[in-house]
């Protein structure tokens, strides 16, 4: 069984205690809901890494425990292996592990909407993502903004939390408004992708992964937990993520994966220093659920693991767009260098010369013919320089020049030698056939070039179409917690905007106002 999350950080902390003073930090931070001060000294050297349990109460580890003995007794393991396992006796085994999962009464405190198939360990993984400088290019390209807190209901969904005089209140981090958008942060982009490949993520909770910004130590995010699995990058400065209130110190680019574990960020700073001088943190948040290949980490409770590269991982390496520079620079370069010149002196990029040679094995001539005919226009290539307009420009250039060039060869011929003419004849038979393939070609350009502004003025009505589908959407609600608990509903349901209604008030007769 994974060791405990409580037993190794007690044990990194004690290591770190035996370390460098260069290398050690004294690290202050605030508990959640008490204040309380705490003083906790980190190592880089002796972090936690691998696998843990957490718990955050004793019921919720006798609850586990009870349905751990059930799945290790029907994985085919004796009742003594269990309770060595399970560090139990082998008459708490007895009591449990014949039973059905649903048989296993909850002990006080373990929550009905914390479904057990959801329960899985704690994978800390560290370096994943380690001096990418994501930070530096996340933090000032995003737009950022106050979210309200909130936290999960106990009959279900979500509810606002307010301060003493009643108003919302702002929660302790920043999120990027659109979450991780795809294509604005290039390396970040790059990492996401290893990330949902090496664990297998494939049922995704949001629609785009969350992106959370905590300027310096006074900005944090108090405890909660959430009905869904959760791999969390963090990126910056080093920042403590609590986990059943055990202090996991995450560093630039380290990756924790866990369950519905109870989890928040504290305030903290270094020992002798103010909050808010402490460096910035930006975490990278995936929901996703247990279901598919990443299921096996709630059987029971093992972290996923894959010795093979799954089907995903395989797709990826075979990527054209991993190996693509080399290629086209050993085309520009090696022996079909004289192909790739003269097709990209008729105006087009080197993607598209490339893509044409090796549609037709190489053949410069029907490769040029390929693309002098529009095979690859409209972006079949998707590199998007065929619909840009300079390189619609360039080619445009060039093929102009070209039909010069053939016009002059036609006016050259000489009608004095038969022989050269009977020549010539069969060349303007072809260089006609050319003339029409760019003249089509200029059509085309033309015409996509005229898309282009029909292009925009439809985003812009997909866009007002998106606002009113969200705003329709916004009024959708199942009656769980509140209704105004996410801001996209408080920017599209204003009072001002409601219908009228009559609100009764029971008990409130004796009050003045």
């Amino acid at each position: 069984m994974p060791q405990l999350l409580s037993d190794a950080v007690k044990q990194a902390e004690a290591s770190a205690c035996h370390e460098g003073e260069a290398c050690r930090e004294r690290v202050r931070w605030l508990e959640c809901f008490t204040g309380e001060e705490r003083i906790t000294e980190f190592c880089e050297a002796t972090d936690p890494r691998g696998n843990f349990e957490s718990n955050s109460s004793g019921g919720y580890k006798e609850y586990q425990d009870r349905l751990r003995a059930i799945a290790l007794a029907k994985d085919g393991k004796e009742k003594s292996e269990i309770a060595s396992l399970l560090g139990r006796s082998t008459k708490f085994v007895q009591t449990w592990w014949k039973k059905a999962p649903k048989e296993v009464p909850r002990p006080a405190g373990v929550h009905e909407y914390l479904k057990p198939e959801f329960w899985r360990d704690t994978e800390i993984i560290r370096g994943f993502g380690k001096g990418l400088g994501i930070y530096d290019e996340v933090v000032p390209k995003a737009e950022w903004l106050q979210p309200m807190a909130d936290g999960a209901a106990f009959s279900g969904g979500y509810r606002l939390k307010y301060d003493r005089e009643g108003r919302m209140r702002p929660q302790g981090n920043q999120h990027a408004k659109d979450g991780l958008t795809p294509g604005r942060f290039p390396k970040l982009d790059r990492l996401a992708q290893k990330l949902l490949v090496e664990q297998s993520i494939d049922d995704r909770v949001l629609k785009r992964p969350g992106l959370l910004w905590y300027p310096d130590g006074s900005a944090d995010a108090i405890e909660h937990r959430h009905e869904a699995w959760t791999a969390l990058l963090s990126f910056g400065a080093p920042r403590i993520l609590t986990i059943d209130k055990q202090p996991v110190l995450l560093r630039d680019g380290d990756l924790i994966v866990f369950g519905t574990q109870r989890h928040g960020v504290p305030k903290m700073n270094l020992d002798g220093e103010a909050f808010d001088e402490y460096g910035g943190r930006i975490s990278v948040v995936f929901f996703f659920m247990p279901t598919g290949q990443q299921a096996k980490g709630a059987d029971p409770w093992k972290a996923i693991r894959d010795d093979l590269p799954s089907r995903k991982a395989a797709a990826m390496l075979r990527d054209a767009d991993l190996g693509g520079p080399a290629q086209l620079q050993g085309l520009q370069t090696g022996a079909k260098s004289a192909e790739m010149a003269q097709l990209t002196d008729l105006g087009f990029s080197a993607e598209e010369a490339t893509a044409a040679l090796r549609s037709t094995g190489f053949d410069a001539e029907a490769a040029a013919e390929l693309l002098l005919g529009g095979a690859f226009a409209g972006g079949l290539l998707d590199t998007g320089n065929v619909a840009s307009s300079c390189c619609r420009t360039v080619q445009v250039t060039a093929l102009y020049a070209r039909l010069e060039e053939l016009h002059a060869r036609r006016q050259s011929c000489s009608e004095d030698d038969s022989a050269l003419a009977m020549r010539l004849q069969r060349e303007e038979e072809g260089l006609e056939g050319e003339e029409m393939a760019i003249l089509q070609q200029l059509q085309e350009l033309e015409s996509q070039e005229a898309s282009v502004v029909d292009q925009e003025a439809l985003r812009n009505q997909f866009a007002a179409y998106e606002d009113m589908l969200d705003a329709t959407d916004a009024e959708v609600w199942d009656g769980r917690g509140d209704l105004m608990v996410r801001e996209w509903r408080r920017a599209h349901l204003q009072i001002e905007q409601q219908d009228p209604c009559t609100l009764y008030a029971l008990g409130c007769g004796s009050l003045s106002e």
